[in-house]
């Protein structure tokens, strides 16, 4: 069945569709991100909670983000995250513009695009993806000025891999209009699809190796050495091979299937409603197949290079998935006015759905971390800014429901400097100060009931013991500053 083109009539229609549902599309993404404004406690290793950076540079290769960050400290996180989002915003929507050339359709995709779990909860760390944001929004511009694939993606690899690495698999979705892909070049898209998958594993490679000089160069460390909550079991043989494999592919299931069930809520309705999308895009297969493709492997590339060391696989480092799977199934650039509006529909519902969890998700985030906050505000006589470093010994028993957060090093630093705090020493590994102040207060026989304890201060630190049946603190000889 041929599409037929659009008259006057029903151009105009489509015109007054389209801006009520970019509207109604752009009303969902504010529901969500205005959240971020009020936010006092942002991602637990955000790069204001940290005095130096050198960690992340050794466990991630990040060599962008570890020289900018001094830059990236000096601006308000609530700044960050209104760049954050606008940027990203113009990333989905360059996205969209360039495959269905469509002003209105293109704000709902872009809109629903970012609302996916992957971007809600990626926004927690607004400062640490601010120089990969606006390296997307340049590479997209050098695409879209005709620079060529060859180019794209060795540059991008070197960029964002000294960045945020998942971002890096976005980088395809920039070249989906291009002529090559079209049906009427039938004998090209094979070895246009070749040149770009092997210039994209090029950039990734080139990206990865970059990074790892970085880091040498920066701290004399051989390699990325991923930190050990990721749990990283690198390949040694087949037998383990086989293992990371699997591994990889359960939690692709596992992520793609979250991430659907986020966006329909498993309605019958949905599912009726997507069947029948895909049931009239049927006609237009030839000219979708190299798209489909090109989406395909951008949703599966984060999996496919996660499997030589088999990390822990997060929900936030999905956004290549996430976007790839909303577009595979919602999205056409066909000539058809049912598809267009069964499309839209389709990116509303899934928006809508897709909000209730953005905001679930960011209220419960800044109810946890708040609550905790403030009984470590209540515990001290007096503002944590008032002292010169706040520190922290003991574990809090399991039974207190700020347990989880308190008990981890990563949230407690941040929710401390978030309070205003000038200093902070994580007491529950030993080191030279904590050793004296644990000796002076005799922690290490001292034991509390309650929760959280203030003991009292020595030279302007303020000292916090966690208890309710905690491990009390043991010096070491191998202390060292920190």
């Amino acid at each position: 069945m041929k599409a037929i083109p659009f008259n006057r009539a029903q151009t105009a229609t489509l015109r007054g569709f389209d801006r009520i549902a970019a509207a109604l599309s752009l009303i969902l993404l504010i529901s969500v991100y205005y959240l971020l404004l009020n936010l006092k406690i942002f991602g637990h290793d955000e790069v204001h909670y940290y005095h130096d950076f050198t960690f992340k540079l050794k466990e991630e290769g990040r060599w962008i983000n570890f020289l900018l960050h001094h830059w990236l400290r000096q601006v308000p996180l609530a700044i960050h995250a209104v760049l954050f989002v606008c940027g990203s915003w113009l990333v989905l929507f360059r996205i969209a513009k360039n495959l269905t050339r469509d002003i209105g359709y293109s704000v709902v995709i872009a809109s629903v695009l970012l609302l996916s779990p992957p971007y809600i909860q990626q926004s927690l760390w607004p400062a640490t993806l601010l120089p990969t944001t606006l390296a997307l929004l340049a590479l997209s511009w050098l695409a879209d000025k005709g620079v060529s694939h060859k180019v794209i993606y060795p540059l991008g690899g070197v960029l964002l891999f000294g960045m945020m690495q998942n971002c890096y698999f976005l980088l395809p979705l920039f070249f989906l209009r291009r002529k090559e892909l079209e049906h009427k070049d039938i004998d090209k898209p094979g070895s246009y699809l070749f040149s770009h998958l092997f210039y994209w594993i090029s950039g990734a490679i080139a990206g990865a190796l970059f990074s790892s000089v970085a880091v040498f160069i920066a701290t004399g460390q051989v390699g990325i050495v991923p930190a050990e909550w990721r749990h990283a079991a690198p390949v040694h043989d087949l037998k383990s091979l086989a293992r990371n494999i699997l591994y990889v592919i359960e939690s692709f299931k596992k992520q793609a299937f979250q991430l659907w069930k986020n966006g329909s809520g498993n309605s019958p309705f949905y599912i009726s409603g997507l069947i029948l999308l895909c049931a009239f895009r049927l006609q237009f297969w030839r000219s979708d197949f190299s798209r489909i493709i090109i989406l395909l492997a951008v949703g599966a590339a984060f999996f496919a290079f996660s499997v030589p060391l088999a990390p822990v696989i997060q929900t936030r480092s999905l956004i290549a998935l996430s976007v790839a799977m909303l577009i595979v199934l919602l999205v056409s650039n066909q000539p058809s006015l049912r598809i267009h509006w069964l499309s839209i529909i389709l990116l509303l519902w899934t928006g809508w759905n897709l909000s209730i969890d953005g905001r679930s998700y960011l209220s419960e985030h800044k109810t946890r971390t708040e609550s905790v906050m403030r009984k470590m505000q209540t515990v001290l006589p007096d503002h944590p800014s008032n002292y010169e470093t706040v520190a922290i010994f003991g574990q809090m028993d399991k039974r207190y429901r700020e347990a989880q957060i308190f008990n981890s090093p990563p949230y407690t630093r941040s929710i401390v400097f978030a309070s205003g705090a000038k200093d902070y020493w994580d007491c529950r590994t030993s080191s030279k100060e904590c050793d004296v102040l644990a000796h002076k207060f005799n922690l290490a026989s001292r034991s509390i009931n309650q929760a959280i304890e203030f003991i009292g201060t020595s030279d302007n630190v303020a000292v916090i013991l966690l208890g309710g049946g905690a491990v009390r603190y043991k010096p070491t000889d191998a202390s060292s500053p920190r």
